[in-house]
Protein backbone atom coordinates (compact mmCIF):
# COMPACT_ATOMS: atom_id res chain seq x y z
CA UNK A 1 0.00 0.00 0.00
CA UNK A 2 1.55 3.13 -0.83
CA UNK A 3 1.74 5.18 2.32
CA UNK A 4 0.19 8.81 1.73
CA UNK A 5 -0.99 11.56 4.40
CA UNK A 6 -4.54 10.13 4.89
CA UNK A 7 -3.25 6.41 5.08
CA UNK A 8 -1.00 7.85 7.67
CA UNK A 9 -3.40 9.49 10.03
CA UNK A 10 -6.20 6.65 9.47
CA UNK A 11 -2.93 4.00 10.96
CA UNK A 12 -2.39 6.28 14.13
CA UNK A 13 -6.30 6.53 14.50
CA UNK A 14 -6.84 2.91 14.38
CA UNK A 15 -3.52 2.31 16.62
CA UNK A 16 -5.23 4.39 19.53
CA UNK A 17 -8.10 2.72 19.19
CA UNK A 18 -6.45 -0.63 19.66
CA UNK A 19 -4.54 0.82 22.43
CA UNK A 20 -7.87 2.10 24.37
CA UNK A 21 -9.80 -0.75 24.02
CA UNK A 22 -6.78 -2.72 25.06
CA UNK A 23 -6.60 -1.30 28.65
CA UNK A 24 -10.31 -0.37 28.79
CA UNK A 25 -11.69 -3.35 30.80
CA UNK A 26 -8.69 -3.20 33.16
CA UNK A 27 -9.90 0.43 34.26
CA UNK A 28 -13.33 -0.40 34.73
CA UNK A 29 -12.51 -3.67 36.74
CA UNK A 30 -10.38 -1.72 39.38
CA UNK A 31 -13.62 1.29 39.77
CA UNK A 32 -16.82 1.48 38.56
CA UNK A 33 -18.25 4.76 38.25
CA UNK A 34 -21.72 4.08 37.75
CA UNK A 35 -24.65 3.43 40.60
CA UNK A 36 -24.29 -0.36 41.31
CA UNK A 37 -27.55 -1.03 42.07
CA UNK A 38 -28.30 -0.05 44.98
CA UNK A 39 -31.61 1.45 47.35
CA UNK A 40 -30.37 4.51 49.58
CA UNK A 41 -33.16 6.15 51.98
CA UNK A 42 -32.34 8.52 54.31
CA UNK A 43 -34.05 9.84 58.06
CA UNK A 44 -35.40 12.79 57.23
CA UNK A 45 -35.62 14.57 54.11
CA UNK A 46 -35.70 18.07 56.08
CA UNK A 47 -31.84 18.58 56.54
CA UNK A 48 -30.61 21.23 58.68
CA UNK A 49 -27.26 22.70 60.06
CA UNK A 50 -26.67 20.84 62.90
CA UNK A 51 -28.44 17.75 62.54
CA UNK A 52 -27.64 14.13 62.33
CA UNK A 53 -28.61 12.01 59.11
CA UNK A 54 -29.31 8.10 59.05
CA UNK A 55 -28.31 6.59 56.19
CA UNK A 56 -29.69 3.32 55.01
CA UNK A 57 -29.00 1.80 52.09
CA UNK A 58 -29.60 -1.97 50.84
CA UNK A 59 -26.65 -3.04 48.67
CA UNK A 60 -27.59 -7.43 47.42
CA UNK A 61 -23.59 -8.42 46.13
CA UNK A 62 -21.92 -5.32 48.33
CA UNK A 63 -19.54 -7.21 51.02
CA UNK A 64 -18.10 -4.06 52.53
CA UNK A 65 -19.33 -0.19 52.57
CA UNK A 66 -18.12 2.94 53.46
CA UNK A 67 -18.72 6.58 52.72
CA UNK A 68 -17.17 10.03 53.06
CA UNK A 69 -18.65 13.49 53.58
CA UNK A 70 -17.26 16.57 53.51
CA UNK A 71 -13.78 14.83 53.22
CA UNK A 72 -14.26 13.41 56.43
CA UNK A 73 -15.04 9.27 56.97
CA UNK A 74 -19.00 7.98 56.84
CA UNK A 75 -18.62 4.27 58.77
CA UNK A 76 -21.15 1.75 57.98
CA UNK A 77 -22.42 -1.45 60.16
CA UNK A 78 -23.91 -4.43 58.27
CA UNK A 79 -27.78 -4.62 59.53
CA UNK A 80 -30.59 -7.22 58.72
CA UNK A 81 -29.95 -10.14 56.21
CA UNK A 82 -26.22 -8.69 54.90
CA UNK A 83 -27.27 -7.22 52.08
CA UNK A 84 -28.05 -3.42 54.47
CA UNK A 85 -26.08 -1.11 55.98
CA UNK A 86 -26.37 1.98 58.22
CA UNK A 87 -23.95 4.70 58.86
CA UNK A 88 -24.72 8.15 60.37
CA UNK A 89 -23.61 11.49 59.07
CA UNK A 90 -23.05 15.06 61.12
CA UNK A 91 -24.04 17.92 59.21
CA UNK A 92 -22.18 21.18 60.59
CA UNK A 93 -23.80 23.76 62.46
CA UNK A 94 -22.50 26.41 60.24
CA UNK A 95 -22.07 24.38 56.90
CA UNK A 96 -23.35 26.28 54.13
CA UNK A 97 -27.12 25.67 53.04
CA UNK A 98 -27.76 23.50 49.81
CA UNK A 99 -26.47 20.84 48.08
CA UNK A 100 -23.84 18.12 49.62
CA UNK A 101 -22.17 15.65 47.82
CA UNK A 102 -22.18 12.03 49.90
CA UNK A 103 -19.92 9.64 47.83
CA UNK A 104 -20.65 5.67 48.72
CA UNK A 105 -17.51 2.83 48.27
CA UNK A 106 -18.51 -0.61 47.88
CA UNK A 107 -17.03 -3.86 47.82
CA UNK A 108 -18.63 -6.55 44.58
CA UNK A 109 -16.48 -9.46 44.54
CA UNK A 110 -12.99 -8.19 43.53
CA UNK A 111 -14.33 -5.23 42.23
CA UNK A 112 -14.49 -1.61 43.68
CA UNK A 113 -17.85 0.52 43.49
CA UNK A 114 -18.77 3.69 43.56
CA UNK A 115 -22.04 5.96 43.85
CA UNK A 116 -22.33 9.31 45.13
CA UNK A 117 -25.73 10.95 46.12
CA UNK A 118 -26.87 14.62 47.37
CA UNK A 119 -27.78 15.70 50.69
CA UNK A 120 -29.90 19.07 50.79
CA UNK A 121 -29.07 21.27 53.66
CA UNK A 122 -31.75 23.70 54.50
CA UNK A 123 -30.30 26.85 57.13
CA UNK A 124 -31.15 26.64 60.66
CA UNK A 125 -32.19 30.16 62.51
CA UNK A 126 -30.08 30.48 65.48
CA UNK A 127 -30.64 33.24 68.37
CA UNK A 128 -29.01 36.13 68.40
CA UNK A 129 -27.44 37.94 71.58
CA UNK A 130 -25.95 41.09 71.89
CA UNK A 131 -24.39 42.11 74.53
CA UNK A 132 -22.19 45.20 75.66
CA UNK A 133 -20.00 44.53 78.99
CA UNK A 134 -17.00 46.12 80.40
CA UNK A 135 -14.17 45.23 78.05
CA UNK A 136 -11.69 43.45 80.73
CA UNK A 137 -15.01 41.09 80.70
CA UNK A 138 -14.58 40.70 76.74
CA UNK A 139 -10.94 40.49 75.67
CA UNK A 140 -8.53 38.02 77.53
CA UNK A 141 -4.66 39.22 78.65
CA UNK A 142 -1.99 37.44 76.26
CA UNK A 143 -1.52 34.54 78.98
CA UNK A 144 -5.07 33.68 79.54
CA UNK A 145 -5.45 33.99 75.44
CA UNK A 146 -2.41 31.68 74.31
CA UNK A 147 -3.20 28.71 77.35
CA UNK A 148 -7.03 29.20 75.73
CA UNK A 149 -5.40 28.61 71.92
CA UNK A 150 -3.40 25.87 73.40
CA UNK A 151 -6.23 24.21 74.75
CA UNK A 152 -7.92 24.41 72.00
CA UNK A 153 -5.75 22.69 69.86
CA UNK A 154 -5.55 20.06 72.26
CA UNK A 155 -9.19 19.48 71.95
CA UNK A 156 -8.80 19.55 67.85
CA UNK A 157 -6.42 16.84 68.20
CA UNK A 158 -8.66 14.30 70.02
CA UNK A 159 -11.27 14.90 67.04
CA UNK A 160 -8.45 13.89 64.48
CA UNK A 161 -8.22 10.46 65.98
CA UNK A 162 -11.16 8.25 64.55
CA UNK A 163 -11.52 4.82 65.41
CA UNK A 164 -14.14 2.73 62.54
CA UNK A 165 -15.00 0.75 65.67
CA UNK A 166 -19.03 1.60 66.39
CA UNK A 167 -18.74 1.56 70.88
CA UNK A 168 -22.45 2.81 71.22
CA UNK A 169 -25.35 0.30 71.19
CA UNK A 170 -29.12 1.72 71.42
CA UNK A 171 -30.88 4.52 72.39
CA UNK A 172 -28.95 8.12 74.10
CA UNK A 173 -29.58 9.03 77.56
CA UNK A 174 -29.58 12.68 78.49
CA UNK A 175 -26.45 12.89 80.84
CA UNK A 176 -28.06 14.92 83.54
CA UNK A 177 -31.37 15.52 85.15
CA UNK A 178 -32.08 18.99 85.37
CA UNK A 179 -33.47 22.20 83.66
CA UNK A 180 -32.56 21.81 79.61
CA UNK A 181 -31.48 25.16 78.04
CA UNK A 182 -31.86 24.30 73.97
CA UNK A 183 -29.27 26.96 72.96
CA UNK A 184 -27.54 25.62 70.46
CA UNK A 185 -25.63 27.30 67.75
CA UNK A 186 -26.47 30.67 70.06
CA UNK A 187 -24.40 33.62 68.59
CA UNK A 188 -23.48 36.08 70.66
CA UNK A 189 -21.88 39.74 69.84
CA UNK A 190 -20.06 40.98 72.35
CA UNK A 191 -19.46 44.72 72.30
CA UNK A 192 -19.95 44.73 68.83
CA UNK A 193 -17.96 41.76 68.09
CA UNK A 194 -19.30 38.22 67.09
CA UNK A 195 -18.05 35.22 69.03
CA UNK A 196 -18.24 31.50 68.12
CA UNK A 197 -21.35 29.94 68.48
CA UNK A 198 -22.45 27.80 71.21
CA UNK A 199 -21.30 24.60 69.93
CA UNK A 200 -23.58 22.03 72.47
CA UNK A 201 -26.24 22.72 74.84
CA UNK A 202 -26.67 23.25 78.21
CA UNK A 203 -28.24 21.56 81.45
CA UNK A 204 -28.91 23.59 84.76
CA UNK A 205 -28.55 21.24 87.46
CA UNK A 206 -27.33 21.51 91.55
CA UNK A 207 -23.41 21.70 91.87
CA UNK A 208 -22.31 17.84 92.51
CA UNK A 209 -24.86 15.98 90.78
CA UNK A 210 -24.52 12.94 88.88
CA UNK A 211 -23.55 12.85 85.66
CA UNK A 212 -23.78 10.47 83.58
CA UNK A 213 -22.36 8.50 80.47
CA UNK A 214 -25.33 8.61 77.46
CA UNK A 215 -24.37 5.62 75.54
CA UNK A 216 -21.16 3.40 75.37
CA UNK A 217 -17.90 4.84 74.80
CA UNK A 218 -14.28 5.11 75.78
CA UNK A 219 -12.59 8.28 77.63
CA UNK A 220 -10.38 9.59 75.79
CA UNK A 221 -9.89 13.19 77.48
CA UNK A 222 -9.64 14.83 80.61
CA UNK A 223 -8.56 18.32 81.70
CA UNK A 224 -8.63 21.52 82.80
CA UNK A 225 -9.53 24.36 80.96
CA UNK A 226 -9.64 27.81 80.81
CA UNK A 227 -13.37 28.11 79.45
CA UNK A 228 -14.50 24.57 80.01
CA UNK A 229 -13.01 24.19 83.55
CA UNK A 230 -12.97 20.49 84.37
CA UNK A 231 -13.49 18.93 80.87
CA UNK A 232 -14.40 15.02 79.62
CA UNK A 233 -14.77 13.65 76.02
CA UNK A 234 -15.85 9.97 75.37
CA UNK A 235 -15.62 8.45 72.57
CA UNK A 236 -18.33 6.59 71.19
CA UNK A 237 -16.87 4.49 68.25
CA UNK A 238 -17.05 6.02 64.11
CA UNK A 239 -16.43 9.42 64.58
CA UNK A 240 -18.88 9.97 67.15
CA UNK A 241 -17.95 12.17 70.69
CA UNK A 242 -19.10 13.84 73.42
CA UNK A 243 -17.95 16.75 75.54
CA UNK A 244 -18.64 17.29 78.99
CA UNK A 245 -17.42 21.13 80.49
CA UNK A 246 -17.64 22.73 83.74
CA UNK A 247 -17.66 19.45 86.38
CA UNK A 248 -16.39 20.02 89.33
CA UNK A 249 -15.26 16.39 88.86
CA UNK A 250 -14.23 14.13 86.54
CA UNK A 251 -14.70 10.31 87.81
CA UNK A 252 -12.98 8.33 85.16
CA UNK A 253 -9.67 7.96 83.80
CA UNK A 254 -8.45 8.45 80.11
CA UNK A 255 -8.85 4.66 78.81
CA UNK A 256 -11.78 3.62 80.75
CA UNK A 257 -14.51 1.97 79.19
CA UNK A 258 -17.81 2.98 80.10
CA UNK A 259 -21.53 1.72 79.44
CA UNK A 260 -24.84 3.91 79.18
CA UNK A 261 -25.84 4.88 82.44
CA UNK A 262 -21.98 5.31 84.67
CA UNK A 263 -21.39 7.94 86.59
CA UNK A 264 -18.37 9.85 84.51
CA UNK A 265 -18.25 13.17 86.55
CA UNK A 266 -20.08 15.79 88.70
CA UNK A 267 -22.28 18.88 87.95
CA UNK A 268 -19.99 22.04 88.67
CA UNK A 269 -19.15 25.59 87.73
CA UNK A 270 -15.25 25.50 87.36
CA UNK A 271 -13.91 27.26 83.96
CA UNK A 272 -15.41 30.46 82.54
CA UNK A 273 -18.86 29.60 84.17
CA UNK A 274 -21.63 31.91 85.85
CA UNK A 275 -23.29 29.02 87.62
CA UNK A 276 -23.25 25.15 88.00
CA UNK A 277 -24.36 23.75 84.97
CA UNK A 278 -23.14 21.64 82.61
CA UNK A 279 -22.39 22.02 79.03
CA UNK A 280 -23.05 19.03 77.06
CA UNK A 281 -21.78 18.93 73.24
CA UNK A 282 -20.74 16.37 70.18
CA UNK A 283 -19.13 16.04 67.46
CA UNK A 284 -19.68 13.49 64.17
CA UNK A 285 -15.88 13.12 62.29
CA UNK A 286 -15.30 16.49 63.16
CA UNK A 287 -18.93 17.99 62.24
CA UNK A 288 -20.45 20.11 65.41
CA UNK A 289 -24.23 18.62 66.02
CA UNK A 290 -27.23 19.35 68.28
CA UNK A 291 -26.54 16.84 71.24
CA UNK A 292 -30.40 16.41 71.23
CA UNK A 293 -30.30 15.09 67.59
CA UNK A 294 -28.71 11.57 69.22
CA UNK A 295 -32.07 10.90 70.53
CA UNK A 296 -33.15 10.79 66.93
CA UNK A 297 -32.00 7.91 65.54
Amino acid sequence: MRLTFTNLKLFVAETIVAVNLLFLPVCLAEVKQEPFGIDVSISDKDIRQGDIVLVTVRAPGISSLKGEFHNNPIFFSKTGNGDSFTGIVGIDMTLPPGRNHLTLRGVKGESDVVSEMELDVKERKYEIERLTLPEKMVELDKEAEERADREALELKGVWEEVSGERLWDGKFALPVNGDLISNFGKKRVLNGKEKSPHNGIDISAPEGREVISPNNGRAVFAAEHFFGGKTLVIDHGQGLYTTYLHLSKVSVKVGDMVNRGDIIGLVGKTGRSTGPHLHWSSRLNKARIDPLKLFSF
